[in-house]
């Protein structure tokens, strides 16, 4: 059994409405984000889904931004 503890939440939202939920996971050896990617036309509903591995040697706010900044313009 793996156990994994949710740690933060992040929802980022562009200057043109993209619109992405990062999910942050701390797992038995990694840390890592499940990403959820909305659209809005014509109503918010869901696009897709990602995941991003995450250092912990690192802010995770700023990966995920980074990562948000470069993937969803």
């Amino acid at each position: 059994m793996v156990t994994q503890k949710l740690v933060e939440t992040y929802m980022l939202v562009s200057d043109q409405q993209s619109r992405v939920k990062y999910e942050v996971f701390a797992g038995d050896e990694d840390l890592y984000a499940l990403v959820t990617v909305f659209g809005d036309d014509p109503d918010v509903h869901i696009v897709g889904y990602d995941s991003l591995t995450l250092s912990d040697s690192e802010d995770i706010r700023s990966q995920i931004e980074e990562h948000f900044a470069a993937t969803y313009p």
